[in-house]
């Protein structure tokens, strides 16, 4: 044991039955760290919340230690403080090794919480590292799983019934939607994945007028299309969405061509396309429309009514016959063998990727989708809903592509 050890062991002991005599206060809680001078991380969540309550009398001994003699003494005035506080609160939260508490036993009423200071134990700590003193008295600790719960057992000196797997603290705000919103906003502002490419996007449904006031149309309602478009947009491309008509809200930040028909999607893509670097095709095209539009609306007759229909242009197919250096990425939704019908589709239209679901998923907020790529290669994603399945998408197609 070195000297100091040595001395502070002495002062503390002279002080130490004076502390019994201090009686143990139910509603004090004491917060005790020597790596920060000030709340921080584990700390300041806990005692936030345990300020809210306002049933706690909350005390801190807060202090971030240097190893020069003024350091030392305040560190030795620290312990005293320590030593007092520890003995009359009812629960004592500490980050980190602790001297006093490992050097003299608190009463039974009083309970030590150690959070540590770490997420894991991606090295040594605690009682598994040589030091001045055995790390003792410590009534519970917290770790993240049960793969932990031995480690940190043997480093602290307490069996594993004392080792409570709870997560910790300063992680739960991963799962908070605002903290990550924000975080990724920070994030994408300072390394936007995709500054400098310009991508073009269809999304939603088309409408193909039968009078002045019906028309054919699918059940799309472009949450696919809209998600990617804002996933790219917050990656720092230049897009591009044409849209058929849609309840959703534009999202900010891109260029924004509402279409109808199919026709008119096929013109905004063709202007567009080819100052694009990529073109994403998410939208429900109409394949066929009526060949003949009433100027007026269509009255009911005795007999059947016989529309006949006429093709649309296929808006991917053309893109792939022309396209020179662009990425095409297409989707389609299959009632019946969508592995193999998406294959088709991906070569017969030149694209470069192909998203695949089923159309179980049509006009819902989750989806299940298939990656598959030029080589066939299929890649299935678990079921989640579209916001998430655009991140995902534009991580795995688009990031990489040069």
């Amino acid at each position: 044991m070195k000297t100091k050890s040595i001395i502070l062991t002495i002062i503390l002991g002279i002080f130490y039955p004076f502390s019994l005599i201090l009686r143990v206060k139910k509603n004090r809680i004491t917060f005790i760290s020597l790596e920060h001078d000030n709340l921080s991380k584990d700390f300041k969540l806990i005692y936030d919340r345990l300020k809210k309550k306002d049933q706690y009398e909350l005390r801190t001994v807060l202090f971030k230690f240097d190893s020069s003699l003024w350091g030392n003494i305040k560190y030795g005035y620290a312990c005293i403080r320590q030593l007092f506080l520890i003995e009359s609160s009812r629960l004592v939260i500490i980050d980190y090794n602790n001297f006093v508490v490992s050097k003299f036993p608190h009463r039974k009423n009083v309970k030590v919480l150690q959070l540590w200071h770490a997420t894991g134990a991606l090295k040594k700590f605690g009682n598994d590292v040589e030091r001045d003193y055995i790390v003792n008295h410590y009534d519970y600790t917290i770790v993240n799983s049960d793969f932990l719960k031995p480690i940190f057992a043997r480093a602290f000196n307490v069996i594993e019934d004392q080792v409570f797997v709870t997560g910790i603290p300063n992680n739960d705000k991963i799962f908070d939607q605002n903290f990550v919103d924000l975080t990724c906003q920070r994030l994408l502002g300072k390394y936007p994945l995709l500054k400098g490419k310009k991508i073009i996007i269809t999304a939603g449904r088309t409408e193909e007028s039968l009078d002045p006031i019906r028309y054919l149309s699918n059940r799309s309602t472009g949450k696919m299309g809209y998600s990617i478009a804002k996933v790219c947009a917050e990656y720092g491309a230049q897009v591009t969405l044409v849209s058929g008509p849609s309840e959703l809200k534009s999202p900010d930040n891109l260029n924004f061509i509402p279409v109808k028909s199919a026709v008119n999607m096929y013109d905004a893509v063709k202007e567009n396309f080819c100052e694009n670097d990529v073109f994403i095709s998410t939208a429900a095209v109409a394949d066929y429309r009526p060949k003949d539009v009433s100027d007026i609306k269509i009255k009911k007759k005795d007999g059947e009514l016989i529309i006949e229909l006429e093709r649309n242009p296929d808006i991917l197919f053309e893109m792939g016959k022309i396209k020179t250096h662009q990425t095409l990425i297409g989707f389609c939704a299959e009632s019946e063998n969508l592995i193999s019908n998406a294959i088709g589709k991906l070569h017969r239209k030149n694209l470069d990727v192909i998203v695949a679901n089923s159309v179980n998923y049509f006009g819902k907020d989750e989806n299940k989708a298939f990656i598959i790529n030029k080589n066939e290669e299929v890649e299935e994603l678990s079921e989640m809903n579209k916001e998430n399945l655009a991140y995902t998408l534009i991580n795995k197609i688009l990031v990489n592509i040069k």
